[in-house]
């Protein structure tokens, strides 16, 4: 079984965070602004994210 990893980053051209798939470097990565990124956080802490 294995455990999906999630890597974050803030992009070197301050666009945003950037989110992979660690162990998926090479598969793409979303783009995500900073109240996007928050947005997120919060959704999972009240897990509402499926």
């Amino acid at each position: 079984m294995t455990r999906p990893c999630v890597e974050l980053g803030r992009l070197a051209s301050g666009a945003g965070i950037g989110v992979r798939d660690s162990k998926d470097p090479d598969g793409g990565h979303l783009t995500l602004s900073g109240a996007q990124f928050a947005d997120l956080i919060e959704q999972v802490k009240q897990h509402r994210v499926r």
